[in-house]
């Protein structure tokens, strides 16, 4: 199994524990959902930069698209759900990273067509949100196609899971489930250890201090 450290702290903005991926410097302590978008719908090496995200949103789509995700109260629509965090993805650019424009990426041979209306759907944010520095037509462009990158990434890194996407969604609700149980029990400070077997859908989750606390 993998294993994932997470720190719980408390978001500065909300006041609410959360769950902070170790691995990012300047991650923001949330709920096990992000936890769970952190560990299987971001890649590996990840440097949290806007494409990062981008294509993290585009591997949301087969993870929890084709495997049927279900939070309890309606499944995953692949356009709205990522769609709605666009705007924020390019806060992020603007505003965290000082820059005006993406790097850029090629055409996909799949997922544009989600992508492209992924990208449209937050169309109105961006026109409330950032009016002269709302992203161009072009910029729309690079994003769905980042986005589409991250789609068919996901499919090569999880050609061989067992079930497929079907598993995937579901291992994502384990953990999603999991690490929010446990972080109502959990303390500011405590690091939470999620391991996962990918590939058998496994997963276990510890949250305690860590060592040299008790020293």
């Amino acid at each position: 199994m993998k294993t994932y450290k997470f720190i719980v702290a408390k978001h500065e903005e909300f006041g609410t524990l959360g769950l902070r991926p170790a691995w990012y410097p300047n991650g923001d302590p949330l709920s096990g959902k992000a936890a769970a978008h952190d560990i299987l719908e971001h890649f590996p090496k990840d440097d949290g930069s806007a494409e990062g995200e981008l294509m993290a949103l585009g591997a949301s789509n087969y993870v929890r698209g084709d495997g049927g995700y279900n939070n309890g109260y309606r499944y995953y629509n692949r356009v709205e759900d990522p769609g709605s965090e666009i705007p924020d993805v390019w806060s992020r650019l603007v505003n965290r990273e000082g820059r005006t424009a993406l790097k850029s990426c090629g055409v996909a041979r799949e997922g544009m067509a989600d992508a492209r209306a992924m990208i449209d759907y937050g169309r109105n944010d961006f026109r409330e949100r950032f009016g002269d520095e709302a992203p161009s037509t072009n910029d729309k462009e690079v994003m769905a196609r980042w986005v589409a990158r991250g789609y068919v990434k996901a499919q090569r890194r999880y050609r061989r899971v067992i079930g497929d996407a079907c598993a995937l969604g579901e291992l994502f609700t384990r953990i999603e489930r999991g690490a929010d149980a446990a972080l109502k029990r959990a303390e500011e400070g405590e690091e939470m250890l999620i391991y996962v077997n990918i590939k058998r859908c496994e997963v276990r989750i510890d949250c305690d201090y860590p060592k040299e606390a008790y020293q």
